[in-house]
Formats: C-alpha cells, sequence, structure tokens
C-alpha cells in the first residue's frame, strides 16, 4: 500500500505530525491495497478544515469544523467511516441495489453535522 499525505495551514510541526500519524494508523489497520493520495487543508468553502481522500474506491471529501488540535482525535474516526461507507456503497452499486447510505448512517451524519460533514464524488 502507498500513502501519500499532505499536511498544509497547520504552522506546528508536531501536530502535522501527529494527523500525519493518525492517518497512516488507520490505513495500517485497514490494511488495504492500492494507491491513496491523502490530504488536510484549510477549508475554502466548508468548514475549518477539508480531508480529502482519493483511492481505489473513488474520492472523498470531509469538511471537519473542528479546531485544528482536535484534527488528530477526530480523523481517525471519521476517515474510517468514510472509507467504509465508501466501500459499502460501491459494493451495494456494483451487485444492482440501491446506492447510497442506510438508515443508521443517516441518523449518526445528522447527529455528526454540527462538527463534520462528509461528501463522496
Amino acid at each position: 500500500m502507498r500513502i501519500e499525505i499532505s499536511v498544509t495551514g497547520i504552522a506546528d510541526p508536531a501536530l502535522v505530525s501527529a494527523v500525519d500519524l493518525a492517518i497512516r494508523k488507520v490505513f495500517r489497520d485497514l490494511s488495504w491495497p492500492g494507491g491513496w493520495r491523502i490530504a488536510v487543508s484549510q477549508s475554502l468553502i466548508s468548514g475549518p478544515w477539508d480531508l480529502s481522500v482519493q483511492g481505489p474506491v473513488g474520492r472523498h471529501l470531509l469538511s471537519l469544523a473542528v479546531p485544528a488540535q482536535r484534527l488528530p482525535d477526530l480523523i481517525p474516526r471519521r476517515l474510517r467511516e468514510s472509507l467504509l461507507d465508501a466501500v459499502w456503497t460501491v459494493s451495494k452499486s456494483a451487485g444492482g441495489e440501491s446506492s447510497g447510505r442506510d438508515a443508521h448512517d443517516d441518523r449518526q451524519s445528522r447527529r455528526d453535522i454540527d462538527t463534520e460533514h462528509a461528501t463522496y464524488g
């Protein structure tokens, strides 16, 4: 597995390192093959931070409305959820079933709307 990580907009090197390590841990735990490009940057549109993920299951953009100091704690949970949801969506679409999230995922998204938002594309 090849992972390219870019973190911009954070001046503290220790925080950049913590974000990088948090992202690498998610991919190490999932053990997914393929090449991945992950970018964490200040958002120009939706929230303070954007987490962009590009890999074999497509491209994903998560907007995280939290202070930079919380990114190492929040990114692993939201990244894991987003990747698993994307794989589920792709597998359902490939199987001819309806794509999109089930009711549980929609309820979870509504609970998280105050602090973060995920889009798939």
